[in-house]
């Protein structure tokens, strides 16, 4: 074992070679920005000496997380949000009746809202947030203010290649 021991004062690290080109890899792995140290025969590491076997295999592994971490995240899904249809024995427990609901709701008037959203996100929460940011006047109602985060009154479903042709989602308004 060689203890190389870095003159700007950085702690010692433990070389299992006698290889010079070893040790400098480890040192540049490390980040230690120097290129002289003492180098001296050891037969077991002291407090404060780093093994550099440790100390690489923590790093590769910190890699591979990272690695790991961003692969997810590109993963990203595709998530329809819509509003929850009630009729009179489907109410919300936060709902008294269904008039309270009919003339209280955050689509009450069809103007300057949202009624629905198809979203690219990572996490079912991540795609409620998304919808949130992007609402119109819904986000106003006193009783359920900001209904995308709401999953009493709003449906948030994960959307799966089916393989066939389809519309994913028809969001349609018409007069009585």
């Amino acid at each position: 074992m060689i203890r190389a021991r870095p003159n700007n004062g950085n702690p010692a690290v433990i070389v299992d070679s006698d290889v010079q080109s070893d040790i400098e890899a480890v040192m540049t792995m490390l980040e230690y920005g120097c290129t002289e140290y003492t180098l001296e025969m050891a037969d077991s590491a002291e407090d404060g000496d780093l093994d550099a076997c440790d100390v690489l295999d923590s790093l590769i592994k910190g890699a591979q997380e990272l690695r790991d971490r961003i692969s997810k995240k590109t993963e990203n899904r595709i998530w329809r949000l819509k509003r929850r249809s009630f009729n009179g024995d489907n109410m919300p427990a936060s709902v008294a009746s269904w008039s309270e609901w009919v003339y209280g709701n955050p689509w009450e008037s069809e103007y300057n809202k949202a009624f629905g959203f198809v979203v690219e996100a990572y996490t079912e929460q991540e795609a409620r947030e998304i919808a949130d940011r992007e609402a119109g006047e819904e986000n106003e109602c006193e009783k359920w203010p900001r209904p995308w985060l709401n999953p009493d009154i709003t449906v948030c479903e994960e959307l799966s290649p089916t393989g066939t042709a389809r519309v994913a989602m028809r969001d349609f308004y018409a007069e009585n």
